[in-house]
């Protein structure tokens, strides 16, 4: 994964490059971490060009494999036991917002950036793990209105329902996130011991009850309805006219 890392007076700030719109395709510093993209995109979650064609092939052991390694990396974000704070300069859909909702303290900006968890409307699946840390991040009724619906929202919406804290403008958000990040820096033990006790109820959960029932999940992506939704969406990837925001 190709991310830059520079520090800020015991602040790690990881900045995500992966491409131009930082699609997902694993490596945290010991200390406060602000998370942010590059230009008016944050994340725009998976590699599609990558993960539809797998999930196409129906091929139950590759999928689990690549499932393992996603999984891992996202319970690794939200149980870091340091300050985790991601500054979100633009867009974050699907699994770039579920990035950021693994984070402790969310900071967006004011403009036409675009929030969405639309796994569903595009045939995928929400694993139980991440809709568990989801529900952590936003609560149930906030977890369900926005991933079974899979809608985008707008920053307003995205500050109602918890999506992010603060809106802040882009010229002040780096700097706001690392005042942030950087807030508990002399009591890290504390932290790690107050947030490992918050999340305990959830981990739990995840461990006892999310990861068995996704285990017993594969078969949705040989659902005839999945990968028609999957086809439609990667044509509209790869068409030539293609965005690469067109998510």
């Amino acid at each position: 994964m190709s991310w830059d890392m520079t520090t800020d007076d015991g602040v790690a700030v990881v900045t995500m490059s992966t491409n131009k719109v930082n699609a997902q395709t694993e490596e945290m510093p010991p200390c406060a971490v602000v998370l942010t993209g590059t230009g008016s995109i944050f994340s725009a979650g998976l590699d599609l060009k990558y993960t539809l064609p797998l999930f196409a092939t129906c091929d139950r052991e590759a999928i689990d494999a690549w499932f393992e390694r996603y999984r891992a990396t996202n319970v690794r974000l939200f149980s870091f036991g340091r300050p985790l704070v991601p500054a979100v300069d633009g867009y974050a859909y699907a699994g770039g917002l579920i990035t950021a909702l693994c984070c402790d303290y969310r900071i967006g900006v004011h403009g036409e950036s675009k929030f969405a968890l639309n796994e569903v409307p595009i045939g995928i699946s929400m694993p139980a793990v991440h809709s568990e840390i989801i529900r952590h991040a936003i609560g149930t009724p906030n977890a369900s209105l926005t991933t079974i619906f899979g809608e985008t929202f707008g920053t307003e919406d995205a500050l109602r329902l918890g999506l992010v804290h603060q809106l802040v403008e882009a010229d002040d958000l780096l700097d706001v996130a690392i005042a942030r990040a950087r807030v508990t820096n002399s009591a890290l033990k504390a932290y790690a011991l107050a947030k490992q006790g918050l999340q305990a109820p959830t981990m739990w959960i995840i461990e006892n009850l999310a990861d068995p029932f996704d285990r017993s999940t594969g078969d949705d992506f040989t659902d005839p309805g999945s990968p028609e939704a999957q086809r439609e969406k990667l044509a509209t990837l790869t068409a030539p006219n293609a965005k690469e925001i067109d998510r």
